[in-house]
């Protein structure tokens, strides 16, 4: 359901919340994986959705964010 709901946010108007909600996004598709015991997709969601939080927290000049960001799809590239 969490999903869902995050994977609706087209276009919010705080793009910074929208890019929260990305990395958000992005650890329930890795759980999902994890859960499975194989990736049916949910790796390469997750790397879309980092990549566009980096793309916004950058952009917005949020350091800590884009580097969390950052972190976490290397941590999903060392995984696949």
């Amino acid at each position: 359901v969490l999903r869902g709901e995050l994977s609706a946010l087209a276009s919010p108007p705080d793009p910074i919340a929208w890019a929260v909600f990305q990395l958000n996004l992005a650890r329930i598709y890795e759980a999902q994986a994890e859960a499975r015991g194989r990736d049916r997709g949910e790796h390469a969601h997750a790397a879309e959705a980092l990549l566009a939080a980096l793309d916004v927290f950058s952009e917005n000049g949020l350091r800590s964010l884009a580097d969390l960001a950052a972190t976490d799809l290397e941590r999903l590239r060392e995984r696949c």
